[in-house]
């Protein structure tokens, strides 16, 4: 660790050199301040060096090649010079923000450009220059409680480290009781006029007497409107003419707090008497990579102006020439977007509309139907499925059984947009290659995976219940369809005794039936499935069965 003394920044060579000699007493645990010649707790005193501090700059420094002197706070002094470290006090803090209240204010800060390299261990206020009090904090907003309404108040900020206090900022004036900034303010321009609506503002413990309302032209003197409730209506503007707009609230303690015009979520800077209102009554309907929107046109517009809002990014603007409903392209599919329209006239842009929010979409099915399950019938087969990305409403499925002489698929409208849905009349025992795709605004989608179904073979054997009975087992089921009288029941054990997945005659049409022989010791899956006149039917779920030793 090294050394510490007190030194200013001028310190000479000569003392660098008595530094680094080794001559050095005893440390005061005391600390006060360094002009007197004492430095802190964990500092060493020589006479020589503090006698020029001035601006309270702690310096350390690592003592020359003797490299065995231990100074008395047992720490062994290293070669010097290789640094010389500074701890300051914190810079200034900025106060961005005085809130009033009633018998308070509330303080916004932001923090010191540099807290001297040591943290900020407390912030400290004071109400007339001279007299500080402690924040008891280090956040970057506070209350000062207990003070009286309609007082102005010279408000000070400094912060606090290791070192002491820090620089003080600039005051600024304040005065509790006055009324907060009105809020939801909206500045809607007219013609030779602006009409200013507003939500009343907290009052802090004084009944609100009027508004004021002034708007300032870049040249020239201010218009001022007085109001005691909204929408203020200030005339006497000068179309076309930009002005910089503000609204406050007065009481008994007096002016409140300056709002400055927002419309619909934008910050004004400045209002045009004449220009253009907002459109109203937008409707978006989203297309593929693009937007369409509808609205209702305002009056003497030579322009609109799209802002469009992506989730991250820029912001960016389209201009359109033209009347409802304008189409916004070069958009992405599955973004959201948010968009406003802005109308200009002569005398300049309108505020901006409100925003509507929406996200591009493919009109056409992005995938294939998935996971098919053909179920064969009488005659028919019902096909169930996973619907494809919509992207947008479904009109319809379509399925293919059947190829033309050049081997495409013939398309049938399935009438439905749901799934299951039955394809029929087909012809019992016929194998049929079947496909699905679902039908978009734009056209169809992407096929699913073909899959062979018979109609008229039986469906899957269901309810399947096995019972043991030494080392055989009774299976017991549900009949499937039947579609012809059934020729036989099958079943297959996983794994059979060669090891191999087969097919196994049960000699049966009824249920229950028996298996042969089974190895005890192991664990059986069994399946079952039906066969008659037009083929081989579904198969039913596994039902595992453990046979005991």
């Amino acid at each position: 660790m090294p050394t510490t003394i007190y030194d200013s920044s001028l310190i000479t060579k000569r003392r660098q050199m008595k530094a680094e000699s080794g001559n050095f007493i005893n440390r005061i645990q005391n600390p006060v301040q360094p002009t007197t010649g004492y430095a802190p707790a964990l500092g060493i005193w020589d006479q020589s060096i503090i006698n020029d501090v001035k601006n309270g700059q702690m310096v350390y420094y690592r003592k020359g090649t003797g490299g065995s002197t231990t100074i008395d706070n047992g720490c062994p002094c290293q070669p010097f010079p290789d640094t010389v470290h500074s701890l300051r006090v914190p810079s200034a803090p900025t106060i961005i923000q005085i809130i009033p209240g009633d018998g308070q204010l509330s303080i916004v800060f932001t923090a010191p450009s540099t807290d001297g390299g040591s943290s900020i261990t407390d912030h400290q206020y004071s109400l007339d220059g001279e007299n500080w009090q402690s924040v008891g904090s280090t956040t970057a907003s506070y209350v000062i409680p207990g003070l009286t309404n309609g007082r102005s108040y010279m408000i000070r900020k400094r912060s606090m480290n290791a070192m002491g206090v820090g620089s003080i900022s600039a005051a600024v004036v304040a005065t509790p009781g006055v009324p907060s900034a009105p809020t939801n303010t909206i500045v809607t321009p007219g013609n030779g006029q602006v009409s200013v609506a507003f939500t009343a503002p907290s009052n802090n413990g004084s009944p609100i007497t009027n508004y004021a309302c002034v708007l300032t032209p870049l040249t020239g003197s201010p218009i001022v409107q007085i109001g005691t409730s909204s929408p203020l209506i200030v005339t006497g503007l000068t179309n076309g003419v930009s002005y910089r707009f503000s609204l406050q609230a007065n009481n008994a303690y007096g002016i409140g707090v300056a709002a400055y015009g927002t419309q619909r979520g934008g910050a004004v800077a400045m209002v045009i008497p004449g220009s253009s209102t907002s459109p109203t009554n937008l409707v978006v309907t989203p297309g593929d990579g693009q937007v369409s929107i509808a609205f209702t046109p305002v009056l003497d517009t030579y322009n609109y102006r799209c802002i469009i809002s992506p989730p991250s990014g820029e912001v960016f603007v389209r201009d359109f020439y033209q009347a409802s409903p304008v189409v916004v392209s070069g958009l992405t599919n599955g973004v959201s977007y948010s968009f406003q329209l802005q109308a200009s006239n002569i005398y300049g842009p309108g505020f901006p509309s409100e925003s509507v929010v929406a996200t591009p979409v493919s009109l056409l099915p992005s995938d294939a139907p998935t996971n098919f399950i053909v179920t064969p019938g009488d005659g028919q087969v019902s096909v169930a499925f996973t619907p494809p990305f919509q992207g947008a409403p479904f009109q319809d499925y379509q399925y293919s059984t059947d190829r033309d002489s050049s081997g495409n698929n013939i398309w049938i409208s399935a009438g439905t947009t749901t799934s299951p849905f039955t394809i029929s009349p087909l012809t019992n025992g016929v194998h049929y290659s079947i496909q699905v795709r679902a039908v978009g605004i734009n056209g169809v989608g992407h096929p699913s995976n073909l899959v062979v179904a018979t109609p008229g073979v039986p469906s899957a054997p269901t309810n399947i219940i096995i019972t043991p009975g030494g080392d055989r087992v009774s299976v017991a089921f549900t009949p499937p369809f039947q579609g012809a009288p059934f020729q036989d029941y099958q079943y297959s054990l996983v794994p059979y005794p060669d090891g191999t997945y087969i097919w196994i005659s049960a000699g049966t049409t009824t249920s229950p039936f028996t298996s042969p022989l089974l190895a005890s010791g192991t664990l059986y899956s069994i399946q079952v499935r039906a066969i008659n006149t037009y083929g081989t039917g579904l198969a039913s779920e596994f039902v595992q069965i453990y046979i005991e030793v």
